[in-house]
């Protein structure tokens, strides 16, 4: 009857300690909101222009992100730009990631997906049809009680197209006012940025 009693006493020990530590590890494990990121950054791109200078245009991004582990960390990002003749609102996939094990350290970022293109002021084009955008960067990260500052500088692709018509007039017969059918210029834009941007991340 006595071993019978010790084993009972025993295996409730067990049991109970066992639960303990379960509900101990489940209390120390972060939550699934304190894995949530906010960042928000802003800079220039910088590309050579037409007279052989520098163009600088500003660009601003907004990221909601999630840590699943330190160099895997996934979100989505959208943005303004401005370009020489377009401004546009990139929406895009987001995947960065720390670097070292610490809280200042070097990171990298990834963006991919398509950016919407809004006519200037001048209406230069008949149209403009959204493309495709890709931009990768390193930086640096320093942490400030809750929030870190973020340095980096990267690079951004971007395409799009352009339609514009043209209309072309008889300057032998301009008194009558004939031209020609109007003709349909495309173009195809494959535009390079070098980006440096401040951010801070929540």
């Amino acid at each position: 009857m006595k071993i019978k009693t010790i084993v009972l006493y025993a295996l409730l020990v067990i049991t109970t300690t066992g639960f303990s530590q379960e509900d101990s590890a489940k209390a120390e494990s972060p939550k699934f909101k304190d894995k949530i990121f906010y960042q928000i950054s802003a800079g220039m791109m910088v590309s050579d222009n037409e007279t052989d200078g520098r163009s600088y245009h500003p660009s601003v991004d907004a990221v909601v992100g999630y840590r699943f582990a330190r160099l895997l960390q996934p979100g989505i990002s959208i943005g303004y730009d401005e370009y020489d003749y377009f401004t546009a609102m990139p929406i895009s996939l987001y995947l960065a990631g720390d670097i070292l094990k610490s809280d200042n350290t070097p990171f990298y970022y990834l963006r991919g997906g398509q950016s919407k293109f809004f006519k200037d002021d001048s209406h230069r084009f008949e149209s403009i049809e959204s493309g495709e955008m890709f931009e990768a960067g390193v930086g640096y990260n320093w942490k400030f009680s809750n929030v870190r500052l973020r340095l980096s500088v990267g690079w951004k692709h971007q395409t799009l197209k352009t339609e514009d018509r043209n209309i072309y007039w008889y300057w032998e017969d301009f008194a009558a006012s004939s031209v020609l059918p109007a003709s349909i210029q495309k173009t195809n834009w494959e535009m390079e940025r070098v980006i440096f941007k401040f951010g801070l991340l929540f």
